[in-house]
């Protein structure tokens, strides 16, 4: 039995690392600014982020890329995430406040949020989390890595920052399940679904 987890495990690590290593890296790509700057509208779905939601729009904010906006959702939140959304959407011209209608059934949570979001967009949409700081080129290279590489969709995988020990310990392994399930690797590969 022994023997088994120990090469599952394994298993999981080597396609792991082959994973991270072959997938393309966002900073690889030349400046947008030799190319067009289509319209990105960025959905952020919140609910109860009141930690966070500040820093992730500061980090938004500050994106070098020049034509963007921030559509900031605020998914029936209980704290304070929908008064910070309202305050950075009056301050801000790139900051969009929507208040999500009430979840009809049949929809899970965020995934009615982001659909609010959508409904509101104006150009090529890229999803974030309300808990994720981002880097000032976040938007001009994911926008240069999908024009140069004529792709349809992107997924960045964030550098994670944890700083408690259980997080640190769980983050991982919960990534090395779903490098494996869903590797990047396995989407230039016709017949896989």
């Amino acid at each position: 039995m022994q023997t088994t987890i120990f090469f599952v495990w394994t298993y999981f690590l080597i396609h792991s690392i082959r994973s991270i290593t072959k997938v393309p890296k966002l900073h690889s790509h030349e400046s947008y600014k030799d190319m067009l700057v289509p319209m990105v509208s960025i959905i952020l779905p919140s609910r109860n982020e009141e930690k966070y939601i500040e820093k992730c729009l500061d980090s938004l904010l500050r994106q070098d890329y020049p034509n963007y906006e921030i559509i900031a959702i605020d998914d029936s939140s209980s704290d304070k995430t929908g008064e910070i959304i309202k305050r950075y959407s009056s301050s801000h011209c790139k900051t969009v406040y929507v208040n999500a209608e009430p979840k009809p059934d049949g929809w899970t949570e965020k995934n009615w949020a982001c659909y609010q979001g959508y409904l509101k967009f104006k150009g090529d949409i890229l999803f974030t989390d309300a808990h994720t700081p981002h880097s000032s080129s976040t938007v001009s290279l994911a926008v240069s890595h999908l024009s140069l590489e004529d792709l349809a969709a992107l997924i960045a995988i964030p550098k994670i920052l944890a700083s408690d020990f259980w997080t640190k310990i769980a983050l991982p392994i919960l990534w090395a399940f779903s490098l494996v399930r869903y590797s990047a690797l396995k989407t230039k590969i016709p017949k896989q679904r």
